[in-house]
């Protein structure tokens, strides 16, 4: 079976088509329906949308059933014959003389009266035979006008419906056709919506990220000149504070200068009180016991004000008491030798409690040392008492010049201290009016940039998108 091979309808195929007694499936009976006589099996493999091995399973099948005959394998005399080989299988399947066959008589020769007879029933033997073999054309004739009619139909039927199958899948086409340039408009619609989309989302994106960094700008400015501002005021502050120490050093030093010449000139004086203390022992005790006082008084009242001159004081202390010890012991050597000069002449030269600072000390004349005097020793008696006198005058103005210098020198301390007082007291107005000045100008600098960042803003807001 070639894909060339044409196939024809048998007289069983044609009756199957007529009486359709579902004897076939459906795929076999539409194949036997398509058989024309003209088709080849390539043609039916394209009408009928089955499996060439499944069509060639299906035809082997008709054919070996005799519903249908192959009648030709070649191109070249399958389709100019198709026709007429058809029409004479037909006419093969229906003529019924072949199966008759010519009519031989086999018996000997009869009579005449007995051929004439036998002539009479061949006659109308074979006239039955030429009737029943005309009707039987006449019958083929119908039938295959018939199957002409049906098979125009069928084309007829087979073209309209291709007709009707193209004007649908034109149909189809256009409607798909349509659906597709509306879906593809759709896709048009939606991708531009969606680039608009995002272009309007990659703008508000971008404004939002703009207006961040201005206000992450804003808010760094802000803090470089808040920290510019609070090390503006660090810096002024150190200044002022240096300013202040350096001021105070420098008054220190005046003070521990003229301390120190306060202390030169106390020794000075020590030294003189030292050399005048020769001849009043105790009277410099006592007077030695109230500067001590004084002095503690005054040491308490300079370390309460002056701690820092605490360690210069210690040893201008020591110092003092090293001096003051030795002027005592100076003193009260030489009071000692005075007074045993003279115990002979009845001189008492000693300190009591009750003595002023303006006498420091009392003279008593023993009786019964100027009763056991002898006459020629009264004179030098009284030239000793004089010349006692005298040294106790001497002494007293010391005293007083004494008193006189340690005032002065209070006064002077005293005025060192207000000095001191008035400068640390106007330095300190001065690093207050400082600070205020700056804070002053700190703020006003603050309020003058948070206005420009403000217009800064407004006028950024007010640009156009």
């Amino acid at each position: 079976m070639e894909r060339t091979s044409v196939f024809s309808k048998a007289g069983k195929g044609l009756l199957e088509i007529k009486s359709k007694s579902n004897r076939l499936s459906k795929d076999e009976f539409r194949v036997l329906n398509l058989v024309d006589g003209k088709a080849t099996l390539a043609d039916l493999v394209d009408k009928s949308r089955i499996a060439e091995v499944e069509l060639r399973k299906i035809l082997r099948l008709l054919s070996d059933d005799g519903f249908i005959k192959e009648l030709a394998t070649s191109p070249a005399s399958g389709r100019a014959s198709s026709a007429t080989q058809a029409s004479n299988a037909e006419v093969d399947d229906l003529d019924f003389t072949q199966v008759l066959g010519p009519s031989k008589s086999t018996k000997p020769v009869p009579s005449q009266g007995a051929a004439a007879g036998q002539r009479s029933r061949e006659d109308a033997e074979r006239k039955a035979v030429e009737a029943a073999a005309t009707k039987a054309r006449e019958e083929a004739a119908a039938a295959k006008t018939r199957e002409e009619t049906a098979l125009r139909a069928k084309a007829e039927a087979e073209q309209r419906a291709r007709s009707e199958s193209e004007k649908r899948a034109k149909e189809e086409a256009g409607r798909r056709a349509r659906e597709q340039e509306a879906a593809r408009q759709t896709q048009v619609e939606a991708e531009r919506k969606a680039k608009e989309g995002e272009a309007q989302r990659q703008k508000t994106e971008a404004e939002t990220r703009a207006r961040m960094e201005a206000d992450q700008r804003v808010k760094q400015e802000a803090e470089r000149r808040a920290r510019d501002r609070l090390e503006a005021e660090t810096r002024a502050r150190e200044e002022a504070e240096r300013r202040a120490r350096e001021r105070l050093e420098a008054e220190t030093r005046a003070k521990e200068r003229a301390q120190r010449e306060a202390r030169d000139e106390a020794q000075r004086q020590s030294k003189l009180q030292a050399e005048a203390a020769r001849v009043e022992a105790e009277r410099q005790s006592m007077q030695e016991l109230e500067r001590k006082r004084q002095e503690d008084e005054e040491r308490s009242q300079r370390e309460e004000e002056e701690r820092k001159r605490g360690a210069d004081e210690e040893r201008r202390q020591r110092e003092d008491e090293e001096c003051r010890r030795l002027a005592e012991e100076n003193a009260a050597r030489e009071a000692r030798e005075q007074g045993a000069d003279t115990a002979g002449t009845g001189l008492d030269f000693a300190a009591t409690p009750s003595a002023g600072p303006g006498v420091p000390f009392n003279v008593k004349i023993d009786a019964g040392a100027s009763k056991r005097a002898e006459p020629d020793t009264a004179q030098e008696a009284v030239n000793k008492q004089q010349t006692v006198r005298k040294a106790l005058e001497e002494q007293a103005q010391r005293a007083r010049l004494e008193e006189q210098a340690r005032a002065a020198m209070a006064r002077a301390e005293e005025e060192a201290r207000e000095k001191a007082d008035r400068e640390a007291h106007a330095l300190a107005e001065a690093l207050e009016r400082a600070r205020r000045d700056a804070e002053q100008r700190a703020r006003e600098e603050a309020i003058r940039r948070l206005q420009e960042d403000k217009e800064r803003q407004v006028l950024s807001q007010r640009k156009p998108k």
